[in-house]
């Protein structure tokens, strides 16, 4: 057995099980190592640092100041959480499933980008 460890603000490089796009949230993916497109409002596991497809590495950011990208309008300074597509979308409390962080600017429409203060 091989045991690996990471900071908190660790980038890890996983295998990309589906097409991801840089910014978007993802969870585990089916199979050890393997990461996905995240699902609203379900536990996520990262960031994912740039646009790959199917069976490529990708580097996935568990924490930071991080552009992502936006489902919908946000303000800053709300929480936002895990959306479809693996977008962020406006939150109730870092508390909540799927809760990523707190914006630091603010999102005026679907597909903008945004900057978030990720908290793993």
């Amino acid at each position: 057995m091989r045991v690996f460890k990471f900071g908190p603000d660790a980038a890890i490089t996983c295998e990309a099980e589906e097409a991801l796009t840089a910014g978007q949230t993802v969870m585990v993916g089916s199979e050890p190592g393997k990461v996905k497109v995240a699902t609203a409002g379900k536990v996520y596991f990262g960031v994912a640092a740039t646009d790959v497809g199917v069976g490529e590495p990708v580097t996935v950011h568990r924490q930071g100041i991080l552009r992502m990208v936006a489902g919908a309008a946000v303000t800053v300074g709300s929480v936002v959480k895990t959306g479809a597509g693996g977008k962020v979308v406006p939150g109730t409390g870092l508390a909540e499933a799927g809760a990523v962080g707190i914006a630091l600017d603010k999102a005026a429409k679907d597909s903008d980008a945004i900057t978030v203060d990720v908290r793993n």
